[in-house]
C-alpha cells in the first residue's frame, strides 16, 4: 500500500491521525501500516530494501496508548464476544460519534471529518475521562472539535 498508494500522510493529510485512532474504535483488529508507528513519511522501494528508521514520533505515543486502551478496556473486545458498538447521534453529518461497550467498560469516540470547526451537543458522558490527558468530563453537553479533531474517552 504504502509503495504504491503513498504513505499514511501523503494520502490520508491531515486526517491520518483521527482515522488511526477510528481503526481502534471500530470492531475488529486495528491495522498498523509498516513504519506508520515511527511517523513513516515516505514511499517504501517496492523492488529494493528500503529500511523504516525507528525514530520517535507522535504516532509512536499514540499507538502505545491505543495498544494499552485495546488490551484493558473489555468495550473494545473483538473475537467471539466482542464489546458493543453503537453509533451515536450528532447535529451534524461531518462528526461521528461511536458508543462501545461491555459489561462496566465503555468507551465514546466523537471525530470531526471535516477541515472546518465543529459544535456538537453529545450525551452526558459525566464521569468519563479523557483517554490521552486523563482529564475527567464535565457536564457540558457541547464539544467542540477543531479540524479533524476527537475526543476519546473512558469510563474508567
Amino acid at each position: 500500500e504504502n509503495s504504491w498508494q503513498g504513505d499514511v500522510f501523503e494520502r490520508l493529510g491531515p486526517a491520518a491521525e483521527v482515522l488511526s485512532v477510528l481503526t481502534y474504535v471500530m470492531p475488529g483488529v486495528p491495522l498498523i501500516y509498516g513504519g506508520q508507528e515511527f511517523g513513516l513519511d515516505k514511499r517504501l522501494a517496492f523492488f529494493e530494501k528500503d529500511l523504516i528508521e525507528k525514530k520517535d514520533s507522535p504516532f509512536l505515543n499514540l499507538f502505545t496508548k491505543l495498544n494499552i486502551l485495546k488490551e484493558n478496556n473489555r468495550a473494545l473486545d473483538v473475537g467471539d464476544k466482542p464489546g458493543n458498538f453503537n453509533v451515536l447521534q450528532t447535529t451534524d453529518d461531518q462528526v461521528l460519534g461511536i458508543l462501545r461497550s461491555k459489561k462496566n467498560d465503555s468507551i465514546v469516540f466523537y471525530a470531526n471529518l471535516s477541515p472546518n470547526i465543529k459544535v456538537i451537543n453529545s450525551e452526558n458522558f459525566f464521569g468519563f475521562s479523557n483517554v490521552f490527558t486523563g482529564n475527567q468530563t464535565s457536564s457540558s453537553y457541547k464539544i467542540t472539535l477543531a479540524p479533524w479533531d476527537y475526543v476519546l474517552l473512558e469510563n474508567k
